[in-house]
């Protein structure tokens, strides 16, 4: 059996700037002027440490930041779940097809492994109609440091299945170079996809062990990744 973790923005949907804007209103909301999120970097990193970039790329001292990092957090998931409709929200090529017919298999267990906070990991992934797939994952919520979640993610899968997940058996599915590198330590088998903001050279760039264009070939994503020794 293969655990298959997914990463969420970019590699199976985008939100069109929904948690952006909610980052913004939920700072705005406690510093009580207007915030600009203007050179932050967004991309395979968790929310906390977006938000945290933020805040302080907005004038809140350093030694403030730690101490309105839970409340500026909160409000980041109220605003969300304002904001974020099924209108918002476009699935990328295939993901449907390939995320429905993983899940039929007894060779496989699905997961996320994602920057997002947990409860708008499952609003985007639930825009999409996929939540029920995906019983448990690793979050942005769970370490403020993206490389630090594989192993959360792991100790939940024994939980779920009962079974111990190692190496190549463990395959991290993502859009960034983040995606590619959190799992290396481990030796999990990593699948880079280009449907996020990066081209196909620069994650070639940094080794994953199987490059796709996207998620739309489902037989061959299976043959490539579920059925390889």
């Amino acid at each position: 059996m293969k655990l298959l973790l997914f990463d969420i923005d970019g590699t199976m949907l985008f939100t069109r700037g929904v948690g952006r804007r909610a980052m913004e209103r939920s700072i705005q909301h406690l510093i009580g002027r207007p915030v600009t999120t203007q050179g932050v970097d967004f991309s395979g990193r968790t929310d906390p440490q977006i938000m945290r970039d933020i805040l302080l790329l907005n004038g809140v001292p350093d030694a403030e930041v730690e101490g309105l990092l839970t409340e500026t957090l909160t409000l980041f998931v109220e605003h969300f779940s304002d904001l974020i409709t099924p209108g918002d929200t476009t699935m990328l090529p295939g993901v449907d097809t390939l995320v429905k017919r993983l899940a039929e298999r007894d060779d496989v267990q699905l997961a996320l492994l994602t920057g997002n906070l947990q409860p708008t990991a499952y609003l985007k992934v639930g825009a999409i109609g996929l939540a029920e797939y995906f019983p448990f994952g690793a979050f942005g919520s769970d370490h403020a440091d993206r490389y630090q979640l594989t192993p959360f993610a792991l100790d939940r899968a024994e939980a779920h299945t009962s079974r111990r997940f190692e190496g190549k058996d463990v395959v991290i599915i993502g859009d960034t170079k983040h995606d590619i590198l959190c799992g290396r330590s481990l030796n999990v088998f990593s699948v880079a996809v280009c449907t996020g903001h990066h081209t196909r050279d620069f994650l070639v760039s940094h080794g994953p062990d199987l490059m796709l264009e996207d998620l739309s070939d489902a037989d061959a994503f299976i043959e490539q990744v579920v059925l390889a020794s």
